[in-house]
Order: structure tokens, then sequence, then C-alpha cells
């Protein structure tokens, strides 16, 4: 297939350029000693890899790197749990060692990707070929990879994940209104204005997913 390289992929690219760059900010000596910018920074890296590997595919150039067809799936779940936390960091000063579990199932999935990520260059080209351009001839048949539901269905696990911690951190966010006596809408801690565009940005990435996935239901990323 011939490489697609137009004004929507250089806007991807500077997407994960500034990705990279921010998330290296967070994560640098100095300012991950913070808890909030150190989860900023998790979260960022997570979103760099998942776009990154979208560019790929977009562009066509995977087909040089099959080895990274779909290895940003596991850091897709990273970005609710990293956001989340963002916010309990904000919200209560502190984050317990316990709520670290949150983390938990972005290595549990990597694990149930693994047969897929092992498999041979020959089934991931097939796999690519078979997501974006499903009318362009194939092998019907080029080995199960995949043996359990969530691997199966990673963009609707994506989107539940996202769900669950949208409404995890909308309740940091209310109790934190609650206790500084604050408007939702009318805040005036610079700290409450941060939380509540980040949470609106969260539910309206959310809500595009899903209309996305609604009126484009091939679609894959």
């Amino acid at each position: 297939m011939p490489y697609r390289v137009d004004l929507f992929a250089l806007f991807i690219f500077l997407g994960i350029v500034q990705a990279f760059f921010l998330a290296f900010f967070f994560l640098s000596k100095e300012n991950r000693s913070v808890k909030a910018n150190l989860f900023h920074g998790i979260m960022l890296i997570s979103i760099a890899f998942c776009v990154l590997e979208i560019f790929l595919n977009y562009t066509g150039y995977i087909t040089k790197w099959l080895f990274l067809v779909d290895f940003s799936e596991t850091f897709s779940f990273l970005i609710g749990p990293a956001f989340y936390l963002m916010i309990v960091s904000l919200t209560r000063g502190e984050v317990s060692r316990i709520k670290y579990l949150h983390f938990l199932f972005a290595p549990v999935y990597l694990i149930l990707q693994l047969p897929f990520l092992l498999t041979s260059n020959e089934v991931k080209y097939h796999a690519y070929m078979h997501s974006y351009y499903p009318d362009f001839p194939h092998p019907h048949n080029f080995g199960e990879t995949r043996w359990f539901w969530v691997t199966d269905h990673h963009t609707e696990a994506t989107l539940i994940s996202l769900a669950l911690y949208a409404l995890l951190g909308l309740y940091e966010v209310v109790r934190a209104f609650r206790i500084k006596k604050e408007s939702f809408w009318k805040p005036v801690s610079v700290t409450l204005q941060t939380l509540r565009a980040g949470l609106l940005q969260l539910v309206t990435f959310f809500a595009l997913i899903v209309l996305v996935k609604i009126f484009n239901k091939n679609d894959t990323g």
C-alpha cells in the first residue's frame, strides 16, 4: 500500500511531539517528586504512544515496523487511572499506596496480549490490513492469536475504562468543590478551574469516541 503523508498526518505528528515533550517535562527529576506531575506525565506518555501507533497506521509506515502492531493497547489502560490519580493527588494532597492498584489492569492486559505480540510479522501484517483495508484482498484465516474477550474488544474495554475513571474523577472533583464551597460552573480557585477543565476534556474525548464508533462501525482508531 502507498504511504500517506498529508495535513492530517502532520497534525498527528505534531501532537505526538508535543505529548512526549510535556511528558518528559512532568517526569523530569525535579518535577516528578510532585505526585500530580508524576501521574500527569504517565497519562501524557501513554496518550503519546497510542497516538504514535495511530500515526504509523494512518501513514502506512507500520508496515516497516510490524512488531509495533497493536503495541500501544496496553498503554490505553493507563490513561484513565493516571488521570484519576492526578485528580486525587490535587484534591486530597496525597495518594495512598493501595490506589496504585488502579494501574494493575494494564500489565494484566499485556499478559493477555502476549500471544499476539509474540506472533509472526505475517500475522501482524494481515491483522493490520484486515483492520485498515478491509476491502483489500488478504487471507481470512491467518491464525487465531487472541484468547480473551478484552483483547478481542479493545476499543470497548478502553471506553469502559475511560468512563469508569471519568466517573471516579467527577466524584473527586465534585467533592473538592463542596469542600471549597465553590460553584462547579464558576470556580474561583485555579486548581479547581484546572480540574474542571481536565474532567470536561476527558468526558468530551469519551463522547467523541462513542459518536465515531456509532456512525463508523468499522473505525479502528
